[in-house]
């Protein structure tokens, strides 16, 4: 179900304009805050600049409800059960605000007090939860699909990079334009098909991002009818899951180094894809992700 603006949702319940639970306050989703990697050991005053990263984010939200008693006991009871204890597993946490697609941030409850207020008949009940995202990035709660098909020159001349002299034609060739409406490096899922019916012999894949200078190279063998995942969400975020894989089977080790992680950058991204072997159209790529914000 999509949200209205200035509504919640979290394991199911909906919280916000229109429903039973009154938002008074919300504070952390879209805040930052930086985790210093300056060194203090310069050759003069100040410090040596490190590399900056996004610290985890605190969500604080407060809600309120107003009724008869028995009415506010089972909607704190409703509320309990979305903002359970979660050991090991973060649930999406989804907004919608006016202007704004709808979006997410995955977190999980950290604290849950409650301040309860008791009339003759009537009951005001604050209801509070502090979340904990770990990945303190905000997505898209709409996926993109891009597919990239093999870079190659075609219609004749030299692809050289330079140009061209005027008795010389310039080369054309094929890339996807993957666009990231976000703010942030936006982490894809990079899937290749080999064709089930294809004769060719697929050696060795690299996906280049010709924007930003990114390369994800895998040198192995993906025979026909075989689909090869590079997931860089899970890599970037460590989930404990497969990252480079087939019919999970692990094929990490395949990842030439350095093994950095391949990014969207915000705005438009141009997409090559180069194929070791004789494969041509036999094999695709898929780019999956969602605009990513800080």
């Amino acid at each position: 179900m999509a949200l209205l603006d200035y509504q919640r949702s979290y394991r199911g319940l909906l919280l916000g304009e229109g429903t039973a639970y009154d938002i008074i306050e919300e504070d952390g989703v879209e805040s930052l805050t930086v985790r210093d990697g300056d060194r203090e050991f310069p050759r003069a005053s100040g410090s040596i600049p490190g590399k900056h990263y996004a610290e985890s984010k605190v969500i604080v939200l407060t809600t309120e409800v107003v009724g008869p008693l028995n009415d506010t006991e089972e909607l704190f009871n409703d509320f309990k059960k979305a903002f359970q204890l979660s050991e090991d597993e973060e649930y999406p946490y989804i907004f919608k605000n006016p202007g704004q697609d709808e979006r997410f941030i995955r977190a999980r409850p950290i604290r849950r007090p409650r301040v309860r207020t008791l009339e003759s008949e009537l009951g005001v009940t604050q209801m509070q939860v502090a979340l904990k995202a770990s990945d303190p990035r905000i997505y898209s709660s709409a996926t993109k699909n891009v597919l990239v098909s093999k870079f190659d020159v075609g219609g004749g001349g030299f692809d050289l990079p330079v140009d061209l002299p005027i008795d010389m034609v310039a080369p054309t060739t094929t890339v996807a334009v993957a666009r990231n409406d976000g703010d942030s490096y936006a982490y894809p899922l990079v899937r290749f098909f080999h064709n089930s019916d294809s004769v060719a012999q697929v050696n060795g894949v690299t996906l280049q991002n010709l924007t930003n200078g990114d390369v994800l190279t895998i040198e192995t063998t993906i025979a026909p009818g075989q689909q090869l995942y590079a997931d860089m969400d899970a890599y970037i975020r460590a989930t404990g899951g497969l990252i480079i894989y087939s019919d999970n089977s692990s094929y990490y080790s395949f990842w030439k180094l350095p093994r950095s992680p391949f990014r969207l950058s915000p705005g438009d991204n141009l997409l090559a894809l180069h194929i070791d072997g004789t494969a041509t159209t036999e094999l695709i790529c898929v780019v999956t992700f969602r605009d990513t914000y800080l």
